[in-house]
């Protein structure tokens, strides 16, 4: 679990540091900025952005029930990251090509 914290605390920690620096040099309002955005960032790449994962079982009891693809990925692997950001937070729907023998995520 520390493991996926990994990166959000990366982006918290220096954008802390860069608006302790801005405040204690008399601009407070010029810190908020940093630390707004570092903790933007963090809130993205963190657990807390994604659902909670689900057994394998159930996933594939959802996925005959809706049709929506099985999705498994690691926890902070970056290509994992990218596909269930495309993805969305509720899946998208999967739309079969007659034809073709394909099925492609829409964008």
């Amino acid at each position: 679990m520390t493991r996926a914290w990994t990166l959000p605390t990366l982006f918290v920690l220096p954008g802390a540091l860069v608006a302790a620096a801005l405040f204690l040099r008399g601009g407070p309002g010029g810190a908020v900025v940093p630390l707004l955005a570092s903790v933007v960032f963090a809130g993205v790449y963190s657990p807390l952005a994604f659902p909670r994962s689900t057994s394998a079982a159930e996933a594939q009891r959802r996925s005959a029930l809706d049709g929506r693809p099985v999705v498994y990925w690691r926890s902070g692997c970056r290509y994992c990251l990218r596909l269930r950001r495309r993805l969305g937070r509720a899946g998208r729907p999967v739309e079969d090509r007659p034809g073709q023998g394909l099925r492609a995520i829409p964008a």
